[in-house]
């Protein structure tokens, strides 16, 4: 507790009192049993505090739950340490760094916040205090920013931060996008649902990869890229104070998402001893009853980790069993190496009763900026993210279609010559980083590196130290949710030249 007291001190707080509580269980509900929540209770009406800090990280339930009973604010280590690097963050794009991290892990308790603040009254101040929206900037669009400002600076950045493939859209693609651009049919309002060409592609794609059958008329809906699908479907499918099970590191849109639609987000820990997989069988009973939707994403981003067929058929039944709509975002897919093919979630029995998979042709394609892909699976839930989209945008410009259904007519050799590319730059950015200490191994999968940061580092100290010393961008792995701290991101869609350049750079690095 006095590490604990210290901690306060440094964040400029006035510490007037410490308590222990031995139990030998947590409560779920409020971390602290119900007897010790009466005593402080009776100790904020007498006016000696007005903010309570944990020396444990609370759930968002019990987080929100004690502020509920105590009218004060409550902190836990995490949030506490976070407003520490934030006060002693001495650059702008440090300060970045450490508010994207830290809103990351304030996003499932922002809900409650808002709870909070209209039954006590008013917005809250002092340390940590956040007020305005609920959903905080992307964490990429920050990292964009931070990038712009040093080249403003003059600062020539090499950004390996972001996952945006350097190799141009193959040219047949682009020749029908330019051909049916000038088609006046194709200047109207599309379908909502799609062109049924593109579903029809889409099922046959699934048909010859995979040996999956769906019908392109119920069971595929095209999207506007996958965030689109994805970010939507917690609003079609989860009701407020419905849980959402998201994997922590993970894409960021999996907990906005859920914050935009009034749930839950539940944290499912990845960590390198279970080999950047979920551990399903830790995750409560009482969250288990409220569990709506569970996000898996394989092959990894941002850990690069793959899944096994054992772990999907394990996910799939449990999803089943505890009726949990099963969502597996699967964009990098066809983005691996050495003979390496990486399931669908439709190959596993059972699968398509309780799922749905988001695709994307952004990386398969270098197709990131054209915006077009797709959701799959169980019918009734396709039908509903379907109408809630028909009441949010006017489906994908018929020419970027027809240009998606030329994509996905072969194409194979394509997608294995960048795959090919992405090897061998895996193997420049190993070999690199292992002349440096490092021990990692080229990744199965994706186009990223994630590999821990050096002693005497957390996250976006290395990360700022990297920028600032040598003028490469790489992403803090805090960016990703609090389990990612220790480790950092690093993506292989730079230009050979400039991906050689930044690793040159690396090697003179002084860590």
């Amino acid at each position: 507790m006095s590490e604990l007291a210290d901690l306060a001190r440094t964040a400029g707080l006035e510490v007037i009192g410490s308590d222990v509580q031995r139990r030998s269980d947590v409560d779920p509900a409020h971390f602290i049993g119900m007897g010790k929540v009466a005593a402080l209770r009776d100790m904020k009406l007498e006016g000696e505090f007005d903010l309570v800090v944990c020396n444990e990280d609370l759930s968002p339930r019990q987080q929100r739950n004690l502020e509920l009973e105590l009218k004060a604010r409550v902190l836990d280590r995490t949030e506490m340490i976070l407003e520490i690097f934030a006060q002693h963050a001495r650059t702008h794009e440090g300060r970045l760094q450490v508010e994207a991290a830290r809103l990351h892990h304030l996003l499932p308790r922002l809900i409650g916040a808002y709870a909070y603040d209209r039954q006590v009254g008013g917005r809250r101040g002092g340390v940590g205090a956040r007020g305005g929206d609920l959903i905080p900037p992307y964490l990429f669009a920050e990292i964009d920013r931070k990038v712009q400002a040093k080249r403003r600076a003059g600062v020539d950045v090499i950004s390996l931060g972001i996952g945006d493939p350097d190799l141009p859209t193959p040219g047949r693609i682009v020749s029908v996008l330019q051909e049916t651009a000038a088609d006046p049919s194709n200047h109207r309002y599309p379908s909502y649902f799609g062109l049924a060409e593109l579903r029809e592609a889409i099922a046959l794609w699934y048909r010859d990869r995979s040996g999956v059958e769906l019908d392109p008329a119920t069971e595929i809906l095209p999207t506007l890229g996958s965030k689109d699908g994805i970010s939507h479907a917690p609003l079609a499918l989860v009701d407020p104070g419905e849980v959402v099970l998201t994997p922590d590191p993970g894409y960021t849109v999996y907990v906005t998402g859920a914050v935009m639609a009034g749930a839950e987000p539940y944290v499912m820990p990845l960590t390198e001893s279970n080999h950047w997989l979920p551990d399903l069988d830790a995750i409560p009973a009482g969250v288990l009853d409220r569990a709506r939707l569970m996000w898996l994403n394989y092959p990894n981003n941002p850990t690069a980790a793959t899944a096994d067929r054992g772990f999907l058929e394990r996910a799939v039944e449990f999803c089943r069993r505890h009726e949990i709509v099963l969502c597996h975002d699967a964009p990098y897919s066809e983005i691996a190496f050495d003979g390496y093919r990486p399931l669908t979630l439709f190959e596993i029995p059972g699968a398509k009763e309780i799922g749905l998979e988001f695709h994307s042709l952004s990386k398969t394609y270098n197709m990131t900026g054209w915006r077009i892909g797709w959701v799959c699976g169980r019918a009734d839930l396709v039908g509903l993210i379907g109408q809630l989209k028909t009441n949010i945008d006017s489906g994908i410009f018929q020419a970027v279609q027809w240009a998606a259904i030329e994509a996905m007519n072969g194409g194979e050799e394509e997608t294995r010559a960048a795959c090919a590319v992405y090897a061998r730059r895996h193997r420049l950015v190993a070999d690199t980083l292992n002349s440096l200490g490092w021990k990692i191994k080229p990744p199965r999968a994706t186009f990223y590196v994630w590999a821990p940061v050096p002693a005497g580092y957390d996250s976006i100290g290395f990360a700022n130290h990297v920028l600032d010393a040598v003028g490469v961008n790489i992403t803090p792995g805090v960016g990703f949710g609090p389990h990612g701290e220790g480790y950092f991101r690093l993506s292989v869609t730079a230009p050979d030249a400039r991906l050689e350049e930044a690793m040159t750079r690396m090697r003179k690095l002084e860590l």
